[in-house]
């Protein structure tokens, strides 16, 4: 600073002209310096932006230049230089009241959805905070102080983006951070052109050479903006040595930001700076990649802004003899202990469109033709309603404000979006003369065939802007206009969301589309071509004005494309319901047909698949799709309701043979088999698509299936009374309201389980048609079922029901089957117990085999889940047959008490299924090794099982006793199965006995005598029935035994 400030006292020696510039300088000095003060109040996480980073500009700018050059410069050129570095940041002074209006401004709203991309995750977390889509319960007992935190990141990045230009509009007027800076002693024409300079700051080179070269500044010399403001550029640039953060600062602000933290070890990592007239030289050593990338990015800017600089420095020299820009030296940076394989780059991976198309097409993340096209009609649904909402807007609006009182918004929806229909024409087209052809040409049958698609909506059209978006896959995600608009929207009428690629989507399908659009708030129609690249032809789009007046009266898109396919297709799938498409495949004659339209067949399927639930009328070839009815009844077993809480519509349609479907936002998604008893289709009409849809936007995502389960399950609490009161009132829905109800009673929210057991219809409904009532079985003191899964998967005999013995025998398939009809009874308060069960074998099928089990249900709550027939069936005919990993669960004996779980492991499987409900777990010590079915036995990990299930139990206990009970367990488990299992054990039982007492102190005896007291006081009449039956087994066991030795002995004196 003290050079120029010398050079401008001298000249004011000699100009007494001059002297008003001192006179301004000297108040602006001491008054800017203080208002500097205030930029850590909100960017205390910043490097620093007071009075050490202007004098460091103006340090940097005077080594540069050197003392001769700054004696040859102006007064006015002086001035403006010491006021620039001064005043340049002063925008990122925030007084009170305009932090409050940025909250409020639309744009700051679209800067903080913005933020939910930002590559740092404070700020995503920020956003999603104070966007509220993460509760303040996320943030633990200091929230305050995290929102405050949260706020202040959110705050000073917008107002980062924003100082360059708030810095001009306090130059010209400084009360408006009440700074009494006078600006009447010098002309308002140099305040702006100060203020320009300081906004120039912030800009592209480019942005800065339309200042003037030369201006008239104070008396008769001249003032060079330009040179000033590129001097300004260049030195805060270089204003990168250690020490711009404060240590002060930081304490204030708390833990830093990553990016924050990068930039403070950006600025540790330099190593050698030097900057005089003739060379710039500046290496930095990183010791992380963070770092690395920051420095790196630096570097880069003061390599291009000095290139720049001396590629147009005759226009931006002050004087023709003025002299030359510094010569770039070496201006590197290094990441410690590693190679760069680029001079001044990190190794790193980037994405290349056209592979990134090709692994989309060959990865089947769209799994065909007909994806892509849906991928292009969302893009024509989500164009029409953004236009629907700016044009009817206030009927929207009140459609929402209805929804509060049970009205259905989407039903005053496709009223208004009946005049917004998109068309679509899948047309052949002549290979030889390129004209669309209603017939293959008989007279030149070829081996493949050309279609024509076009796509046309009425929406908002593409823009000049817009077009900057498509081009880059995902990039329609940064559109601010459109995010303002869909955030504006209420959530259920909302656009799917930017996901996917988007419009390159055709590029799936083919080389080269045509694009013609208006866009709503421009005359001007576009054409515009977009190639793939391929075969020698360009890559990008190419685009020019058209004259098309159809879509200069109506505004929007038309995308059309051609593509060929196999005349007569090679392959084919048969599964389908479209009743065009089977039309195709049926009627197709292989000895007089040459064609065969399967493909164009499809994609007319695909597209009135999409139409049945999307949110605007499809027009297919001139003739409109079936589209969702717009009443509340459709008819009288369909029923719709609009959750407004959630934003999902449900569509009920009662069946006990249910099935779940989903949409987003009117786009069919997959099918949910298992949802018993209703046929429901839920449109999921909230989120965005990325947040809950894979890729291809055919099914959820992971994160999506948590999101949706827990809204559905919201939403269905509230419109399950109303369905089932819709239900009574017909007259010939008994069915219906049985499966309404006894979906309520077996749902996992405790107020649907209330409400169904009110209802009560469901203990009228037979599990067959002759069948007992399933409040007979219910109502039954005891009940024993069998469950013969040979004869229900391979034959149709009768099941019977004896209610005189409580006998249930189930040999063919049922309205419910046995896992539903024992989570019922487990649901009602019986209690469950696997008596016993066999295996037999499948004719025809060597090594497989089928399960009768035989289970007892009681109201008695001693009845043992586990007797030792039920645990020896499932040792030896269930043990590892099924399911993931080595480690598996089953029902806790009453025996074994000591080893239930207080929740179920999130890991291995449920030995058996049918009654897994029933009661608690225990996780056997049993490891299956190899082939799930043949898989060895091991006993491995069992003193870490134990310390793990200690952690856990229902009921806690010591290690030690923990312990014993496995042990037990195993000598117990290991005499029913032992012979059983034959060559599969892998284990000792004395060496676990040796391991046990070595660990926990347990004896084998004390162990064994516990076993047999726990067995002679087993409380229920059945189950010493079932252990009578172990025991039995026990017996025929140690015979096995015998018998085998006596084999061997005969095999030993053959041998001999």
């Amino acid at each position: 600073m003290d050079l120029f400030e010398q050079a401008l006292r001298r000249r004011a020696d000699q100009e007494q002209v001059a002297r008003i510039l001192v006179a301004q300088w000297d108040f602006d000095r001491r008054l800017v310096a203080q208002a500097l003060q205030s930029v850590q109040t909100l960017f205390g996480h910043y490097s620093r932006h007071d009075e050490t980073h202007s004098n460091t500009i103006l340090i940097q700018i005077a080594r540069l230049l050197g003392p001769d050059r700054i004696g040859r410069l102006s007064a006015t050129d002086l001035w403006l230089l010491l006021e620039a570095a001064y005043q340049h940041d002063i925008g990122m002074v925030v007084p009170d009241v305009d932090s409050r209006k940025w909250w409020a401004s639309s744009d700051f709203r679209d800067h903080l959805d913005s933020l939910r991309d930002h590559p740092d995750p404070d700020y995503r977390t920020a956003a999603d905070v104070l966007l509220g889509r993460s509760g303040l319960d996320t943030l633990g007992t200091e929230w305050p102080f995290e929102v405050k935190r949260h706020l202040t990141l959110v705050l000073a990045d917008y107002g980062r983006r924003k100082h360059p230009a708030r810095a001009e509009m306090i130059v010209r007027s400084p009360e408006t951070i009440g700074l009494a800076s006078p600006r009447v002693l010098l002309p308002e024409r140099l305040w702006g052109l100060l203020g320009r300079i300081c906004a120039l700051h912030g800009s592209n080179f480019n942005e800065t050479l339309k200042l003037h070269r030369i201006e008239q500044g104070i008396g008769t010399d001249d003032a060079h903006p330009l040179f000033v403001a590129c001097m300004l550029r260049l030195g805060d640039l270089l204003d990168l040595d250690n020490g711009r953060f404060c240590p002060v600062m930081k304490a204030c602000f708390g833990v830093l930001p990553s990016s924050s933290a990068a930039h403070e070890r950006k600025h540790a990592s330099i190593r050698h700076l030097h900057v005089n007239p003739s060379r710039i030289e500046i290496e930095a050593v990183c010791q992380d990649e963070e770092s690395f990338d920051e420095a790196e990015r630096w570097l880069s800017w003061v390599r291009d802004e000095v290139r720049d600089l001396s590629a147009r420095w005759a226009d931006v020299s002050p004087e023709s003899d003025f002299g030359g820009l510094p010569a770039l030296g070496t201006i590197e940076a290094h990441l410690a202990d590693h190679v760069l394989l680029e001079n001044g780059r990190r190794p790193r991976f980037e994405v290349d469109r056209e592979s990134l198309l090709t692994l989309v097409r060959g990865g089947n993340l769209y799994s065909d033709r007909s994806a892509c096209i849906r991928e292009l009609l969302q893009n024509a649904v989500d164009a029409t309603l953004l236009r629907v909402w700016d044009e009817q807007r206030e009927r929207l609006e009140a459609a929402d404000a209805g929804s509060a009182t049970g009205a259905n918004p989407l039903a005053q929806l496709r009223e208004i979006v009946a005049s917004y229909p998109i068309d679509v024409k899948v047309e052949r087209v002549s290979q030889a003369t390129g004209a669309i052809a209603q017939q293959p040409p008989s007279d030149s049958p070829g081996t493949l065939s050309k279609w024509r698609i076009t796509i046309a909506d009425v929406g908002m059209g593409i823009s000049r802007k817009d077009l900057e978006h498509i081009q880059r896959i995902g990039g329609s995600q940064r559109n601010p206009h459109k995010r303002r608009a869909r955030r504006e929207m209420p959530e259920w009428l909302r656009p799917s969301g930017i996901f996917g690629i988007g419009l390159q989507s055709v590029f799936l399908i083919t080389d080269r589309a045509e694009l013609l659009s208006r866009a709503l708030d421009s005359n001007e129609v576009l054409e515009v071509v977009l190639r793939r690249g391929d075969h020698g032809n360009a890559d990008g789009l190419l685009v020019k004005p058209s004259s098309d007046r159809d879509l200069r009266r109506h505004g929007g898109t038309r995308v059309s494309f051609e593509f060929e396919v196999e005349a007569v297709p090679s392959r084919v799938s048969l599964s389908t319901s479209d009743e065009d498409l089977n039309r195709i495949l049926t009627g197709f004659d292989p000895v007089a047909d040459q064609d065969m339209p399967y493909e164009a067949a499809r994609i007319r399927a695909a597209v009135r698949d999409f139409a049945f639930s999307a949110a605007v009328p499809v027009r297919l070839d001139g003739t409109f799709c079936e589209m969702p009815p717009v009443n509340q009844v459709d008819d009288d077993r369909t029923y719709i309701f609009f959750d407004r809480k959630t934003s999902i519509e449900l569509r009920f349609r009662g069946s006990f043979h249910g099935s779940l479907t989903l949409c987003y936002r009117g786009a069919p998604l997959e099918t949910v088999r298992g949802s018993n008893f209703i046929n429901l289709q839920a449109d999921l009409r909230f989120g965005e698509a990325r947040d809950l849809l894979q890729l291809s936007r055919e099914k959820l995502s992971g994160k999506g299936v948590v999101l949706v389960g827990d809204r559905l399950d919201d939403a269905l609490s509230r419109a399950m009374p109303a369905y089932l009161e819709h239900i009574k009132t017909r007259g010939d829905a008994d069915l219906d309201l049985q499966a309404a109800s006894l979906w309520s009673v077996l749902a996992d929210k405790r107020d649907l389980n209330e409400i169904g057991q009110r209802l009560n219809s469901w203990r009228e409904h037979r599990l067959w048609e002759t069948g007992p009532k399933l409040g007979e079985l219910l109502d039954a003191t005891a009940l024993d079922v069998v469950v013969d899964g040979a004869r229900r998967n391979y034959a149709a005999e009768p099941n019977k029901w004896n209610p005189r013995e409580g006998k249930l025998e189930l040999l063919s398939r049922t309205s419910l089957d046995p896992e539903t009809l024992f989570a019922l009874f487990s649901r009602m308060g019986r209690h469950v117990s696997l008596a016993s069960g066999k295996m037999k074998a499948v004719k025809g099928l060597p090594g497989a085999g089928e399960s009768t089990v035989h289970y007892r249900v009681s109201r008695d709550s001693s009845l043992d889940p586990l007797p030792d027939g039920g645990l020896k069936y499932l040792l030896l005919h269930r043990y590892g047959s099924w399911g993931v990993g080595g480690r598996v669960s089953l029902p806790c004996s009453q025996r074994f008490a000591e080893l239930a779980l207080r929740e179920r492991a999130t890991w291995g499987t449920w030995i058996n299924r049918t009654h897994s409900g029933a009661g608690p777990l225990m996780v056997s010590p049993f490891f299956v090794e190899g082939n799930r079915g043949q898989g060895r036995l091991t006993l491995r990990n069992v003193t870490q099982l134990i310390r793990w299930v200690a952690e856990r139990v229902l009921h806690p206990a010591p290690v030690e006793q923990i312990a014993r009970a496995y042990l037990r367990f195993i000598v117990h488990a290991d005499r029913l199965a032992r012979v059983g299992w034959g060559e599969r054990v892998n284990y000792e039982i004395d060496e676990v006995r040796h391991e046990l007492r070595r660990e926990f102190g347990i004896e084998s005896d004390e162990t064994i005598a516990s076993h047999g007291q726990v067995a002679k006081d087993a409380p229920d009449d059945r189950v010493r029935e079932g252990l009578g039956t172990a025991k039995s087994d026990e017996t025929k066991v140690g015979a096995s035994r015998k018998s085998a030795r006596k084999k061997e002995r005969r095999k030993n004196r053959a041998r001999t």
